[in-house]
């Protein structure tokens, strides 16, 4: 992560900086964004979403150089900064600590072993408390100070990558110690919360090329499905999309994990019948494995289809729902 040389408050000329994608795919940064703009502020957004053309932008995707991030974060006081997906904390959290800048806003985060709430970062839980948060800390510059002063006493202390880089020695050689050359295996994966009723039964472009348009009338059927309260409400896993279309003798995930670009998205979730199988068998797509070898959950390890490619599965009730089919 980046250390900065601190600069004296009055060579900051921005009150509040974010930068990374906030379209539609980011509801929580869209409303971030939206409030910010509605406030008398000094703004940076260094990103690409649907007000970039606003801003002189050309609605395309851009971002700062090393150098030039670095030089931003030091030229503003606050900056914005959002947890992933399942709540990860990113490496930005601590490169904006480390900087001796610029204070750390970000959404709730139940990790109190990081840091502490109003001593090192500041948290939110909503868009009137942000700027609540905002207006007060830009009133209160000597407070601010003092909080940034201690995240980067933090991170100097715990977060650098050489920190880091000792936890997880320590963690490997305390591992070697304890295990014993009983032939217990190095690594058991992790149990499963609901066993696997399906199996993998290939890999399928998708939506099918090449067949004057009627590729898309495959009829897998698409999902939908909004999670209310959660920062990245749409898309399934395959446990999530297995349950959903319990009454369909097979289902398939489509662009899991990375192929959006943004793996809080998750996957596409499509049911489907004995006959759409046959169909999509019939349309000759089946492709190499790897094309949807991606994952879209951190504790499920199944592929979750690719980019215009769809992973079917078979669910093991199949005889039972093949005769539901008819």
């Amino acid at each position: 992560m980046h250390l900065t040389r601190p600069r004296a408050a009055q060579s900051q000329p921005f009150d509040i900086g974010f930068t990374g994608s906030s379209g539609p795919k980011y509801p929580l940064r869209m409303a971030i964004t939206r409030a910010l703009r509605a406030m008398p502020l000094r703004t940076y957004f260094g990103s690409w979403d649907p007000h970039n053309s606003a801003n002189g932008g050309n609605g395309s995707w851009w971002r700062l150089s090393r150098k030039g991030y670095v030089e931003q974060l030091a030229r503003t006081k606050m900056w914005v900064s959002t947890t992933g997906p399942e709540g990860i904390v990113g490496t930005r959290f601590f490169e904006v600590m480390a900087s001796g800048t610029t204070l750390l806003l970000c959404n709730r985060v139940n990790t109190p072993s990081l840091w502490e709430d109003g001593v090192h970062v500041v948290m939110f839980d909503s868009m009137a408390e942000l700027r609540s948060k905002v207006r007060h800390y830009l009133q209160f510059e000597a407070e601010r100070r003092r909080i940034v002063g201690a995240a980067r006493a933090l991170v100097l202390e715990r977060h650098t990558w050489e920190a880091r880089a000792a936890f997880l020695t320590k963690a490997t050689e305390d591992a070697i110690a304890r295990h014993t050359s009983s032939g217990e295996p190095w690594f058991r994966p992790a149990r499963r919360t609901s066993p696997s009723r399906s199996r993998l039964l290939g890999c399928y472009i998708f939506p099918p090329a090449g067949r004057e348009g009627k590729g898309a009338n495959i009829s897998f059927v698409k999902q939908e499905r909004f999670l209310a309260g959660m920062p990245y409400p749409r898309g399934f896993n395959v446990s999530d999309c297995e349950q959903t279309c319990g009454a369909s003798a097979f289902f398939g995930m489509y662009c899991g994990g990375f192929c959006r670009g943004d793996a809080h998205y998750r996957g596409d979730c499509f049911c489907g019948s004995t006959a759409a199988f046959r169909e999509l068998q019939r349309s000759g797509t089946c492709t190499y494995a790897l094309r949807c070898n991606t994952t879209c959950s951190l504790t499920d390890e199944r592929p979750c289809g690719g980019p215009r490619a769809m992973a079917v599965y078979r669910r093991r009730e199949r005889s039972r729902l093949e005769r539901a089919d008819g």
